[in-house]
């Protein structure tokens, strides 16, 4: 008869545990816990796991809440886990610390985001990596919880155990193409350059806010020292993907965005060749000057790239009333509209006329005037000379040389009805019968204005000697 009795142990140990038969126990190996070795050692509950905000102290696992204890194994060091992957066990901390390209508790999941919303413009913010335990669960790569594989040719830097991407990707684990993926970026309305210190749109916006180096488009090179790109004429954007021509249909527009509106973000991207952040091609043999960003227009031509006819736009140039040419130094609209009164543009000088290199302006033959020669000779205001009116004295005024060229003797007429022109003066010899500057008037019309300017007068005698009843 045997002095101790021995109960039988009908316990079985799983995942490789070893019964202790005289104790009727499993002594699990890593990553395992429980009777019989079937519980996974982790914590179970979010406020065990170390990435939570609102994570309970470690000493409430000493005073036995048995809560506790069976929910964060983990955590109460009850069990260590089995490190994945190759990943390496510290037992003083009862942690896995993951190779790279993996993460977790046991280094069991790849180091990336496993959600659609990470770092997405309608999801899930890097800020909100702080503060919400799914996010840091969901999105390991966002929130920078692990150490990721660097792909597209990106390399790890030791230091900071980040990927430094090569040019054209993005994102912790280079695995984004540098490019803007929100529709808002530099949209208006939207995002302007000028929030990217905002972190949901440095996430959004990488490309625009300057967080990676875009593959530059159409012949770009990347500038060192920016890090950024420099685009080759005709072309504009952070990787030279947008024409270098005004996008928005406000750009010079009235009421819409004028060039005084440039120190705005959003006027900047809609309208960059107005603005001058990039060099537009030159038509028509413009050359560009690439310090200003600005084309050289040849004979002709004006336009932010010499594509539109060297012409004032308006009736109103020079007219009366309308722009005045004095207005063209403190209205920034006249010198819009009329680029070749304003002398913005050097026209073709039309008729035979040449231009003068020194003044860029042209000089008429014959019978012609105006900025380009184009008009003929003549008084286009029919005030020129009248009284009252606009006398020839009057002719020191801008106005009235612009209206009264043939009166000031800006330009030489063309003389009619058998009138040479006298070299010396510059003026008409009329035949007989026949004066005025270009010999269209006769004398009969003279003496016709003559005799009723007399007869005004009389009338107006005999008006103001008239009794009053």
């Amino acid at each position: 008869m045997c002095g101790v009795c021995v109960p039988k142990c009908d316990l079985k140990c799983r995942n490789s545990g070893v019964l202790n038969q005289n104790a009727c126990s499993c002594s699990c190996p890593e990553g395992w816990i429980g009777n019989d070795c079937s519980k996974k050692c982790k914590n179970y509950v979010n406020r065990c796991k170390p990435t939570s905000p609102n994570r309970w102290p470690k000493k409430l696992c000493d005073k036995g809440h048995p809560y506790i204890l069976e929910n964060c194994p983990l955590m109460c060091g009850k069990c260590v886990p089995a490190c994945a992957h190759g990943g390496v066990l510290i037992k003083e901390k009862g942690t896995c610390t993951c190779m790279q390209g993996w993460s977790d508790y046991d280094c069991s999941r790849e180091c990336k985001n496993h959600h659609k919303y990470c770092g997405d413009s309608n999801g899930w913010p890097k800020a909100w990596c702080d503060n919400m335990l799914n996010v840091r669960e969901q999105c390991p790569l966002l929130c920078g919880t692990c150490v990721p594989m660097c792909e597209n040719g990106g390399e790890l830097d030791e230091k900071t155990q980040t990927c430094i991407c090569k040019q054209g990707w993005t994102g912790p684990g280079c695995d984004r193409k540098c490019t803007d993926y929100s529709a808002m970026c530099n949209a208006s309305p939207g995002w302007p350059k000028s929030w990217c210190f905002k972190p949901f749109v440095q996430d959004g916006c990488p490309m625009m806010c300057g967080v990676c180096v875009p593959h530059c488009a159409h012949g770009g090179v990347v500038d060192v020292a920016s890090q950024s790109c420099s685009c080759t004429q005709g072309w504009t954007g952070v990787s030279c993907e947008r024409e270098c021509t005004n996008h928005d249909k406000l750009c010079n527009a009235i009421p819409g965005y004028q060039k005084s509106m440039c120190s705005a973000s959003y006027v900047r991207d809609g309208c960059p060749m107005m603005c001058g952040v990039c060099a537009p091609v030159c038509a028509h043999g413009g050359v560009s000057d690439r310090k200003t960003n600005k084309c050289i227009c040849s004979r002709g031509w004006t336009g932010i790239d010499c594509t539109t006819k060297c012409d004032d736009f308006s009736q109103s140039c020079g007219a009366i009333p309308g722009y005045p040419r004095l207005w063209c130094t403190t209205r920034w609209y006249v010198k819009e509209r009329c680029p070749m009164m304003c002398g913005i543009c050097v026209p073709e000088c039309a008729h035979s006329g040449e231009t003068d290199e020194v003044t860029n302006t042209c000089k008429c033959k014959q019978g012609w005037a105006g900025l380009d020669c184009s008009r003929k000779c003549a008084d286009w205001n029919r005030k020129c000379g009248v009284s009252p009116g606009f006398p020839r004295t009057w002719c020191n005024r801008q106005f009235v040389r612009d209206s009264c060229p043939m009166m000031c003797g800006i330009c030489v007429p063309e003389c009619a009805n058998g009138g040479v022109l006298n070299p010396e003066i510059q003026l008409c010899d009329c035949k007989p019968g026949w004066t005025g500057l270009d010999c269209t008037s006769t004398f009969q019309l003279l003496r016709l204005g003559t005799v009723l300017l007399r007869k005004r007068a009389l009338c107006s005698e005999h008006k103001h000697s008239l009794p009053y009843y």
